[in-house]
C-alpha cells in the first residue's frame, strides 16, 4: 500500500499440483505471478488507454484499436516512459513518434 501500511487477506484456490509440490510458498508465487501479468498489461490498457471503455464493435475496428493500444504500451515500455506521459508527449509532437519508430526498424 502507498502509505507503508499493510493488510491481510485470504485467498482460496484449486490446483492440480500434488500436495508435495503445492506448499504455501509455491502457491503464493503462482498467484502473484498471475496478478503480475494482470497488473503489467491489462490494467494499464484499461486504465491508461481506456481499452475496456471502448465501444467500437463493428468490422475489424475493435481489433485494430486494441492492437494500436498494445503497440503504444510496448513503445512506452521500450522507451522506459509511462504510458500517459508518452501519449501526451506524442499528442503535442506527432513528428516525434515517427522519429522514434524509425529507431526500432532493425
Amino acid at each position: 500500500m502507498a502509505n507503508g501500511s499493510s493488510r491481510e487477506s485470504t485467498t482460496y484456490a484449486i490446483t492440480s499440483l500434488p500436495r508435495e509440490r503445492a506448499d504455501a510458498a509455491c502457491l503464493l508465487n503462482h498467484l502473484r505471478g498471475r496478478w503480475h501479468i494482470e497488473n503489467r498489461g491489462f490494467h494499464v490498457l484499461d486504465v491508461s488507454l481506456g481499452d475496456d471503455a471502448n465501444r467500437t464493435r463493428t468490422g475489424h475496428a475493435a481489433r485494430a484499436l486494441h492492437a494500436i493500444r498494445n503497440m503504444t504500451l510496448n513503445l512506452a515500455r521500450r522507451l522506459q516512459q509511462s504510458t500517459p506521459n508518452l501519449c501526451r508527449e506524442h499528442a503535442l509532437k506527432p513528428n516525434l513518434l515517427m522519429n522514434r519508430l524509425r529507431i526500432f526498424k532493425n
